[in-house]
């Protein structure tokens, strides 16, 4: 199913591609990057002195073994949630055929994240292409 699910993604990912300016899509990303650096989000769970604990929580309305699992999900509520209980990382699955996801509810956990600590964000999907990396981070991951 994993290669079925990646070749699948290559093929709507460069339609994707076919229709966006890759050129904004990367200068978002560097404007992101700008006004809000990224999270070293490995540094600080794997080099940690304080001896905290970091948990990483994930935004999944389905999946290809289990099926619907939360297909309704305020994806902004629950990484809310999320942040509330101390998730040092919300993964966000992005995949929209088999995991029912999509781009727009990483964009929607961003938006929800407005305060200070924020937790990391990870898009979760079958990363084809460069241009899934510069989409993700204009996302907000």
């Amino acid at each position: 199913i994993l290669d079925t699910i990646a070749r699948h993604r290559a093929t709507v990912i460069a339609e994707v591609k076919s229709s966006t300016d890759m050129a904004t899509v990367v200068a978002e990303a560097w404007k992101r990057n700008a006004t809000q650096p990224a999270k070293q989000f490995p540094a600080e769970v794997f080099n940690n002195a304080t001896g905290t604990t970091h948990v990483m929580a994930e935004i999944k309305r389905a999946s290809p073994s289990k099926g619907d699992i939360n297909v309704d999900v305020d994806v902004a509520k629950q990484a809310s949630a999320y942040a509330s209980a101390g998730a040092s990382v919300i993964s966000v699955l992005t995949e929209p055929n088999w995991f029912k996801g999509s781009i727009d509810d990483l964009r929607n956990v961003d938006k929800a994240l407005t305060d200070s600590p924020r937790p990391a964000l990870l898009l979760k999907d079958f990363v084809v292409d460069q241009f899934q990396v510069y989409q993700a981070r204009a996302a907000g991951a």
